[in-house]
């Protein structure tokens, strides 16, 4: 919010010029640092005068004194890179389940179905070999390092003809 006042004085030219001097005495103080050994002034500064053909405009806006000090901007920071998270095991079946429906449909639960009788144990042979890979027995025993790895080789496994193919993991 800003507010604008303006007064209007009649003053003779004598009086401009002192205020204006003034003016350039505090801006000389300021630039030569003798300012900085007087105490801290609290008021807002010094307004500066200005002679208009229909009297003085006062500006506050223009503050010379006590002298604008240069804020350093803040240095960009740079966004931190989020840390990965470890999948679960839950995460894991979660990766199978959707697998399971990508190849062998949405009923694979159900055991019924064209896709369930056709793929389930290539699928479940692709997984175990998986698993095997990823140095585990079961999927619950793979090693938190090696189950990203285990959830993206899961992923990408491929129905290609009648038989369900793992990408090579490298």
């Amino acid at each position: 919010m800003e507010i604008k006042v303006t007064f209007r004085f009649d003053v003779s030219e004598n009086l401009l010029a002192c205020v204006d001097n003034f003016r350039k005495a505090a801006e000389a103080m300021a630039q030569s640092g003798i300012l900085s050994q007087l105490p801290e002034n609290k008021t807002a500064g010094i307004v500066k005068a200005v002679a208009t053909e229909d009297g003085v405009t006062m500006n506050k806006k223009e503050q010379i004194w006590p002298p604008k000090e240069e804020t350093p901007e803040p240095e960009a920071q740079e966004p931190e890179e989020p840390q990965p998270t470890i999948p679960t095991v839950a995460d894991m079946r979660a990766a199978v389940a959707r697998c399971r429906e990508r190849i062998e449909g949405t009923d694979w639960e159900e055991k019924t179905g064209e896709g369930y009788k056709l793929y389930h144990k290539k699928v479940t042979a692709a997984i175990k070999s998986i698993v095997t890979f990823c140095e585990a027995e079961k999927i619950p025993d793979i090693a938190e390092d090696r189950r990203l790895s285990f959830i993206t080789q899961v992923d990408n496994l491929v129905l290609e003809g009648d038989a369900v193919i793992s990408q090579p993991p490298f």
